[in-house]
């Protein structure tokens, strides 16, 4: 069983992210294989991989594709 993670912002290109999110929501991701760990390691940075990840997840998961993940949403739901 996998650890729900939360969300204090909205992840997607358009918000203002939290970086605490950011770097719980690449880890998901990752141990998901949607997101390639780095060589150097995960930044708490949000970054257009971080973005294709969500929308990767989306995808596989039938959702919206829209690379926007909320605290209340689908996206971050099914993760």
């Amino acid at each position: 069983m996998r650890t729900p993670i939360r969300l204090n912002k909205t992840i997607g290109e358009a918000y203002d992210m939290d970086l605490t999110d950011a770097l719980s929501a690449k880890q998901a991701l990752s141990s998901l294989g949607h997101l390639e760990v780095p060589d150097d390691g995960f930044d708490e940075y949000p970054d257009r991989p971080l973005i294709e990840a969500v929308k990767s997840f989306q995808r596989a998961e039938g959702l919206a594709e829209d690379g926007v993940m909320k605290p209340d949403g689908p996206t971050l739901t099914r993760l």
